[in-house]
């Protein structure tokens, strides 16, 4: 083999190099998502063959692939934490969240539904921490969005269920009258009652959005 044709296929193995590189990216990005569909179908789909706690299980293993090709998607933490919750798998929770922070550090939801399976893991002293810091971004949030783009009624009373959160009485008599004097016509009725109704577990889930899941309702009645 002379020279010439070897570097003629030495060029050309590097060109298709080249062209298949973003090719197996865009692979991995669309067989993560391929694998992310295919476990909420499992769960929230047609279950065939197996039970609600099977089905869990199996879209946990999914999302768990799904993690290997695309370990930044904040959405497969998201989506196995509250399969993890809902399995009262707690120990599972609060590390899958813990890894969200760490790979997604601005992400405020994430301070909130970190805290909330600590709390469930029974660690209050640091589930308040996270607590506190998504409280802050609320409110520093709030502070950077301009005025004709504010909300302050809606801003106050979700304050007061996090000063609820928190076990903040202090905060919650303030942000509570501040509401009531400020804007008479916003109901406050409503939120004082379900937050006096609902129980700590009940309203720790409700704030993830798994309060209807047969599963925990079922563990709470015991």
């Amino acid at each position: 083999m002379n020279k010439e044709l070897k570097k003629n296929l030495k060029f050309i193995g590097i060109t298709v190099l080249i062209l298949l590189y973003p090719s197996y990216y865009l692979f991995k990005y669309a067989y993560s998502d391929y694998l992310n569909d295919r476990a909420l179908n499992i769960v929230y789909g047609a279950h065939k063959g197996v039970n609600e706690t099977e089905a869990k299980e199996k879209a946990i293993e999914l999302l768990e692939k799904a993690k290997s090709y695309r370990k930044k998607h904040y959405i497969f933490y998201y989506n196995q934490a509250k399969l993890y919750l809902e399995l009262q798998n707690f120990p599972k929770a609060e590390t899958t969240l813990g890894e969200l922070i760490q790979i997604r550090p601005d992400d405020d939801k994430g301070y909130l539904y970190y805290g909330v399976a600590l709390e469930l893991n029974h660690k209050p002293d640091s589930a308040r921490q996270l607590y506190m810091e998504y409280r802050n971004r609320v409110d520093r949030e709030y502070r950077d969005t301009k005025p004709e783009n504010q909300n302050p009624d809606r801003y106050r009373a979700y304050r007061l269920v996090l000063d609820f959160l928190l076990n903040d009485d202090v905060a919650f008599r303030k942000d509570l009258n501040l509401l009531q004097t400020e804007y008479p016509d916003f109901d406050t009725g409503e939120i004082l009652e379900k937050l006096e109704k609902e129980s700590r577990k009940e309203f720790l889930l409700e704030r993830l959005g798994i309060t209807d899941s047969t599963m925990m309702k079922e563990s709470m009645s015991h």
